[in-house]
């Protein structure tokens, strides 16, 4: 009976190879508070984006009564000088950028 060889090749184990920018990432994914604090800064931009959508004051309109009044249901956080209300006028000035 013939001998039979049977040629047996050692398997080399694949490496996969990550750029610098997939060890940052992975590195960056890992750190919890580093991606609580991206989604913030989401979410802030995305309300800064929409703040014409979600105000309901015109920013350049000047009521003269409404001046310096105290926190109500309208204005959560009262009025300044100009009758505006202060989330009213921070959501105005992120648009400015």
């Amino acid at each position: 009976m013939a001998a039979r060889t049977v040629a047996v090749t050692a398997a080399t184990p694949t490496f996969r190879e990550r750029t610098q920018w997939q060890m940052a990432f992975e590195r960056f994914r890992a750190h919890r508070p580093a991606v609580a604090g991206i989604a913030v800064l989401a979410v802030l931009a995305m309300l800064c984006a929409a703040a014409p959508l979600l105000s309901p004051y015109d920013p350049e309109k000047t009521a003269l009564l409404l001046i310096y009044e105290p926190p109500s249901a309208a204005h959560p956080f009262g009025t300044d000088g100009r009758s505006a209300s202060s989330p009213g006028t921070t959501a105005d000035g992120s648009m400015a950028c």
